[in-house]
């Protein structure tokens, strides 16, 4: 019983756990140049309320993590920062960029998407970089 315990609880993890992103746009860039994908930059900031309900609900979702992991290397930069190029805009948040590696704006869109407008996001997304 308490092998079947910790099988059940190590599988909610997994299928819980929230998608691992690159820790700065630079190595999100090589990270999919290498892979062949595409780069997501989310920009947030720490008090957005939309950022927050975007990442607790449909960046939680395995469906759009699975599909998001399988097409783009994700990042998530902080408005303000300086982490990213003076290209990329916020002047609303959460802001979602799709880029190819080498910085190349595909889609852009600012903010709150639930799970399925964002699913078609990805189609659209899909499209472009065909």
């Amino acid at each position: 019983m308490r092998y079947l315990l910790n099988i059940l609880f190590f599988a909610a993890l997994l299928l819980g756990a929230p998608t691992e992103w690159a820790k700065s746009l630079d190595d999100a860039k090589r990270i999919a140049a290498a892979e062949g994908k595409l780069v997501y930059v989310l920009i947030t900031e720490p008090g957005c309320r939309w950022c927050k309900r975007f990442k607790r609900t449909t960046l939680h979702d395995h469906g759009v993590r699975r599909r998001l992991d399988e097409m783009a290397v994700g990042v998530e930069v902080e408005r303000g920062s300086g982490t990213y190029p003076d290209t990329l805009k916020a002047l609303m948040i959460p802001m979602h960029y799709f880029l190819s590696p080498d910085e190349r704006v595909l889609v852009k869109m600012p903010g709150y998407w639930n799970i399925e407008d964002f699913m078609s996001i990805l189609d659209d997304v899909e499209r472009k970089r065909k």
